[in-house]
């Protein structure tokens, strides 16, 4: 099941978007020591938790639920993209983020 399928902006939608709703692998990083442990690498086992994207981590639908002080947290997902999808310009584009 993958939540919130609609496109976020329907005035905005273009033919070819992607929706990555949905299960995320996601690592809290109370001791922001991420980079040193190369987390923002693909090869990283440090990702111990899954969570439900686009739901913040504070909340239940997310699979976490976790509503004390986070000092930083970190999430992956393998996305395949065919040629055709990568012909041109790709754009990914992020919402509701610090």
């Amino acid at each position: 099941m993958m939540p919130r399928k609609e496109f976020p902006n329907p005035q905005f939608e273009r033919e070819s978007w992607r929706n990555l709703n949905g299960e995320w692998d996601f690592a809290i990083d109370m001791a922001r020591t991420g980079k040193e442990r190369k987390m923002n690498l693909s090869s990283s086992d440090a990702f111990d938790k899954k969570i439900i994207v686009p739901f913040c981590p504070e909340s239940v639908l997310s699979g976490i639920g976790n509503t004390d002080f986070m000092y930083g947290v970190w999430y992956r997902r393998k996305v395949n993209l065919t040629s055709d999808e990568i012909s041109g310009k790709v754009i990914l584009n992020i919402g509701a983020c610090d």
